[in-house]
């Protein structure tokens, strides 16, 4: 691991230790942040990805952006990200893993004998052959 990366980390690790640390004699306080209480640093539950992403706090991609730079780190913040063919996998992936419950309301596993996807070719073409009405039909009904 690059030194500056542990050095992040490390940094990133000490805030949140600080922000959860108490005296004996008190206890964490709650947090309240877009109607969702966080007791303290117990941990964060029933949260939509959308109030995840968007919740205080530093992540693993925005500490890879910053190792790079902090101009790096700022685009990152400021530009909207487009989602990529590997983000869709490892949401469904983290999905599968750490939330099997709400896997099947954000994603669709298509059968093994599904026929490949029509290309925007046969979609639009005048006279379609039989093969790409039958995947447009399949695809349309799924």
């Amino acid at each position: 691991m690059p030194p500056i990366r542990l050095s992040l980390i490390l940094l990133a690790f000490a805030l949140l230790m600080a922000a959860c640390s108490t005296t004996p004699s008190s206890d964490p306080q709650p947090i309240q942040f877009q109607n969702i209480t966080y007791g303290g640093c117990a941990g964060l539950f029933d949260m939509s990805d959308d109030v995840y992403h968007s919740s205080p706090g530093i992540s693993n991609s925005m500490l890879n952006h910053f190792a790079r730079s902090p101009a790096h780190y700022i685009h990152y913040r400021t530009t909207p990200q487009e989602t990529t063919p590997a983000m869709l996998k490892g949401r469904a992936l983290h999905s599968l893993i750490l939330e099997p419950e709400s896997f099947q309301k954000h994603f669709a596993v298509s059968p093994k004998d599904a026929p490949p996807r029509p290309t925007k070719a046969q979609i639009n073409a005048k006279k379609p052959t039989e093969l790409a009405i039958e995947r447009i039909e399949f695809w349309n009904e799924f």
